[in-house]
Formats: structure tokens, sequence, C-alpha cells
């Protein structure tokens, strides 16, 4: 037999459309955990149960294809659009530039090619959180004793990122991300409505 979702009964509904209008603040929360490598893994874990948890919550006010279907879709969005956007922006706007030598090259062999990681030491010795380039920030330089210049953030929490990347998107992305949580909103809203007017009219019908 089909395991059913839980609906929630009426009284609750009010409560429980709050605790879905907050939760893109969670799941917001647990991009940028992961946008720290050192906790990149448990953020992705805790910000797939935040989704699911949001989604649930939808879909216990108003249960439906559709609310499905967009509470999915618009969580997707705040959970990973922010892992690229919140390290860019910050970068963009307090990332002080340092030069560092590539001190070890790390070469795999990916199904389009071989891919890059590059492990690198600041010129002036002074120790660099996250001390490695990716695939995209190595492959162009993957010599050692070669220099870079990066961006790095003065707190350590993001990785650092080449001095010369292009932030002319973020303000799309900006956008895109703003009108995922104003969807979500209007999502949740919407849920609960129409749940209410189902049960007024089961309500009339009875009476």
């Amino acid at each position: 037999m089909p395991r059913r979702i839980w609906i929630a009964p009426p009284h609750l509904v009010p409560r429980i459309s709050l605790l879905a209008a907050l939760s893109p603040l969670l799941i917001v929360a647990m991009s940028l955990l992961a946008s720290n490598p050192d906790y990149e893994a448990l953020g992705i874990v805790l910000g797939t149960l935040a989704l699911i948890g949001a989604v649930t919550l939808i879909l216990s006010v108003r249960p439906g294809g559709w609310p499905l279907t967009a509470g999915v879709i618009l969580g997707l969005v705040l959970l990973v659009l922010p892992v690229v956007l919140l390290p860019s922006e910050w970068l963009a706007h307090k990332g002080v530039r340092a030069e560092v030598r590539i001190t070890a090259v790390h070469t795999f062999q990916g199904k389009h090619g071989p891919t890059y990681t590059c492990d690198a030491q600041p010129v002036d010795g002074v120790p660099l959180p996250h001390a490695h380039l990716n695939n995209a920030d190595c492959w162009d330089s993957p010599e050692v004793g070669a220099t870079e210049n990066l961006l790095v953030d003065p707190g350590g929490w993001f990785a650092p990122m080449p001095a010369d990347t292009d932030f002319g998107g973020m303000n799309v992305g900006i956008g895109v991300l703003a009108g995922a949580v104003l969807l979500f909103e209007l999502l949740v809203v919407l849920s609960r409505r129409s749940r209410l007017k189902q049960v007024a009219r089961e309500e009339g019908t009875v009476r």
C-alpha cells in the first residue's frame, strides 16, 4: 500500500505555512555552509534535508502536483545558486589580492580528458586557508613554480578565486535568487489560501 503524505489539520495550517515561509532562510544558510570547502559535504546534506522538509511542509498544507513541482524547482535554485553566488559576491567586494606559487599539481583522468587541482602557497609565506585551485582555475598554468594572483577572503571562509575572475553576471544571479525567494513565498501563500478555501467549501457542504 503506497504511503500517503501527512495532511495538516485546518487549525495547524497557519503555523505550518509560517514554517514553510521561513524555510528559504534555512536552505540559503545551508548553502552558505556548503560554500566553505571544509563543510561542503555537510552543507549539501543538510541543505537537501532542509529542501525536503520545506517541500513536505508545503504538501502537508496543500497536497498536489503543482506545489510539489514548484517547491522542488525553487528549492533547488535556493540550494545551488548561493553556493556560487555568495563567495563571488563577497570576494568581489571584500577580497584581498595575494600572489601565490603553485607547489603541486594533481592530475585526474576525467570523462572528457584530464582534470587538474593545484596546491598553492602564498609568496609572502602567510598561511592561506583552502590553498588549492580546482580544475577551472588550474588548467591554464599547471606548472609547479608558476605564480597566480588570487582574491582571498580575509576571514578564510570562502576559497580563493583568480584575481581576474569576471564577476559581471552577479547582478543577474542576485536577481534570480531574489526572484526564487519571492516565488517560494508566493507558493506558500497560494498553497495556504487554496487549502483554506477547500476547508471552507467542505464545511459549507457539511452544514
